[in-house]
C-alpha cells in the first residue's frame, strides 16, 4: 500500500506547489503592486503551498488515524516523484494552452522553487504531526 501512496501523495503536492504559484500571481497582478515588490509572489507561493499540503494531510488524517510519515529512502523517492509530476504537468499544460514545448528553463526555475518548499512542506508536516 505504501507504494501507491507515494506517487498519488506526490502528485497532490506537485499540484498543490502549481496552483500556489498561480494563486501568488494573480494576487500580485490583481493587487497592482510593484515589480519592487515581485519577490512577494514567491514568498506567497511558499506559504501557499505549505499550508496547502498541511491541510491536505489534516483531512487524509481524518479519514485514516495511521498516517505513514515517509522516512528514508520512501522520502527519497517521494521527493523525486514531486519533482516529475511537476515536470509532466507543466509541459503538457504548457503545450495544451500555447501549442508549444516550454523551454527547460522554465522547468528549472519550477524546480528550484519546489526544492526548498517542498522540504520545508514536508518538514513542518512531520513536526505538527508529531507534536505530543
Amino acid at each position: 500500500m505504501q507504494k501507491i501512496k507515494i506517487p498519488i501523495n506526490s502528485l497532490v503536492l506537485a499540484l498543490i506547489n502549481l496552483g500556489a504559484i498561480f494563486l501568488s500571481l494573480e494576487i500580485l497582478n490583481t493587487s497592482q503592486i510593484s515589480n519592487n515588490l515581485a519577490w512577494a509572489a514567491a514568498v506567497l507561493a511558499v506559504i501557499f503551498s505549505i499550508l496547502g499540503y498541511w491541510i491536505y494531510r489534516y483531512i487524509i488524517k481524518s479519514f485514516n488515524e495511521k498516517v505513514v510519515i515517509m522516512q528514508g529512502i520512501a522520502f527519497v523517492y517521494f521527493y523525486i516523484f514531486t519533482l516529475i509530476w511537476m515536470a509532466v504537468i507543466y509541459t503538457f499544460g504548457y503545450f495544451i494552452l500555447r501549442g508549444a514545448w516550454p523551454e527547460f528553463k522554465n522547468l528549472v526555475m519550477l524546480w528550484t522553487f519546489q526544492l526548498p518548499t517542498n522540504y520545508l512542506a514536508l518538514y513542518i508536516v512531520y513536526k505538527i504531526g508529531h507534536k505530543k
